[in-house]
């Protein structure tokens, strides 16, 4: 594994080479196995919509053999792997699909603050239509990740998506945040919720599987990349460890509370100067976007931020269109 070599080709130079190419995941013969890794993050999830629509702008759309998503990030993932991630955007900031779908105040009423169920069996089916068969043939194999209920650890659910409502179903459960979200999700015989829980850069599960490379798409800049939310972020936070947690997943409550030096680790580690291993993010300045952000202007700018992000990456690298 070339993973962390400093003397590695680098994650543009591959990328680049299987463009040119021509090949699929199915059809290449080089060494390399290069997995695309999309951070969660609620609304943040913008910035990473603007970076997949980006990577299919420029050619890249067969240029991966996995893709890994958390959360939101799994949302974009999906959206990459039918092709059709620039024409689906918009969902990101039009109000019609966020207030809809993301709306705080329900919680005085027990509502849920995120309402995912709407925007997979609603919007993804009718008014924003998901090809699931796409990603289902797509020969880049798709990997959501969630928490598991019974020991709190990551999940990847890859080996459970066979069929569209399955992948309905997973996109449900890497994204079913604890008490604000909905209950758990099952797949299989076993109980899921938010993968952001246990990874929410799911970098850890890419090595699993196998990476020799990867491009990792962040929402957070690295002035943001480990800083308390919030103070919805921190309010959800008391509920979901002192309550919810505590009484559904004891397991989980490790995972949760460390988080923080998890994220710090992850950028000891991506910073180790392997040119096999690189983050794209938003850059210094951008805003830390809630993740519950609903305000189009914002949403709007932030996917044309993310979009921007990973062009001026490629063009670093001198790969461009």
């Amino acid at each position: 594994m070339v993973f962390d070599s400093p003397e590695a080709l680098s994650v543009a130079s591959v990328l680049d080479a299987r463009r040119t190419a021509g090949t699929t995941a199915a059809t290449r013969d080089d060494p390399h196995r290069v997995a695309l890794v999309i951070e969660g993050g609620g609304a943040r999830g913008a910035y990473s919509g603007g970076m997949v629509a980006a990577l299919e702008e420029l050619g890249f759309s067969s240029s991966f053999d996995a893709v890994f998503g958390t959360s939101a990030g799994a949302l974009n993932a999906a959206w990459f792997l039918t092709g059709r991630a620039s024409e689906a955007m918009w969902t990101w900031w039009d109000p019609r699909v966020v207030k809809r779908v993301v709306d705080p105040s329900r919680l005085l009423t027990r509502g849920r603050a995120f309402d995912t169920a709407h925007l997979v069996d609603t919007v993804y089916r009718s008014i924003a239509p998901m090809d699931f068969h796409a990603i289902i043939h797509n020969p880049t194999s798709f990997h959501p990740i969630a928490t598991a209920l019974d020991d709190g650890r990551a999940a990847d659910l890859n080996a459970m998506l066979t069929g569209p409502e399955l992948i309905r179903t997973a996109l449900r459960a890497t994204c079913a945040l604890p008490l604000v979200g909905g209950p758990p999700v099952v797949v299989g015989d076993r109980e899921f919720f938010d993968g952001g829980l246990a990874e929410p850069v799911p970098v850890a599960s890419a090595r699993r599987w196998g990476a020799t490379h990867v491009l990792v798409l962040r929402t957070r800049s690295a002035a943001h990349a480990v800083v308390r939310g919030s103070r919805f972020s921190q309010a959800v936070e008391h509920l979901v460890v002192t309550g919810y947690l505590a009484a559904r997943s004891p397991q989980s409550i490790e995972s949760w509370r460390g988080r923080k030096l998890r994220a710090i680790e992850l950028e000891r580690h991506m910073s180790c100067g392997s040119p096999a291993a690189v983050q794209v993010r938003p850059p210094e300045g951008a805003p830390l976007v809630s993740t519950v952000e609903r305000r189009e202007s914002v949403l709007r700018r932030s996917v044309e931020v993310g979009r921007e992000a990973v062009r001026n990456y490629f063009a670093r690298e001198s790969v461009s269109r």
